[in-house]
């Protein structure tokens, strides 16, 4: 997954930063995706009619690492504990 603030402007080769999550996705299913629906829906109560829709899935991740990029080539690995 890669999260990025960049605005198409040319600051961004300065200014922009960017980070790559690597690691396993999986979909939420039965009890499990209500709990996390319900929490989603606490925070974010005008999403619902998004967030129930049929064809929308919660994924969760399991990081196996950050890869964060700014100033264009300043990289950084980041590794969660466990």
């Amino acid at each position: 997954m890669l999260i990025d603030n960049r605005s198409n402007q040319e600051t961004d080769f300065g200014e922009a930063s960017a980070v790559t999550v690597l690691g396993t996705a999986e979909e939420l299913l039965g009890s499990e995706r209500e709990r996390y629906l319900q929490l989603y829906l606490k925070k974010h109560p005008y999403l619902e009619d998004f967030v129930t829709a049929p064809t929308c899935a919660l994924i969760r991740v399991k990081v196996e690492k950050y890869i964060m990029v700014t100033q264009f080539q300043e990289v950084r690995e980041i590794y969660p504990s466990s």
